[in-house]
């Protein structure tokens, strides 16, 4: 789909109720995702129980959460939502859960791993949440 549809940049893209990506570029009739799974791709997050906040990125390893304050007890299996900061991505989009947090001595942030039930290697229906 495309702008015909009614659909923009930046809008959330979902599959089996997960986010997997957002639009990155319209055209009348078809449209581009940038996957989760990119590098490139920066969607703010929230951490449903602990309630800290971070970035996540894709990339070779997985998918991480970066810039959580060392305050923050992340929890292993804790569901990890959109935030809905930035306005780009509406909040409380499920997009995983913790596998496991990192934190490096001397650093001021903490890192998280996330394990998504999506098969990103398979995508086949995707469906587009207007804003």
């Amino acid at each position: 789909k495309g702008s015909s549809s009614g659909i923009k940049e930046g809008d959330a893209v979902i599959s089996q109720g997960f986010l997997v990506g957002t639009l990155s570029q319209v055209r009348s009739d078809n449209s581009d995702i940038i996957l989760i799974t990119d590098f490139n791709s920066l969607v703010p997050v929230v951490l449903e129980n602990s309630r800290g906040t971070g970035l996540l990125r894709g990339g070779l390893s997985g998918l991480s959460i970066e810039d959580i304050p060392l305050n923050i007890q992340v929890q292993k299996d804790e569901n990890v939502l959109s935030s809905g900061l930035g306005g780009q991505i509406p909040a409380g989009i499920l997009i995983g859960k913790v596998s496991s947090a990192i934190s490096k001595e001397g650093e001021i942030f903490q890192k998280a791993l996330v394990f998504s039930p999506v098969d990103f290697s398979k995508l086949e229906v995707l469906f587009v949440i207007k804003k």
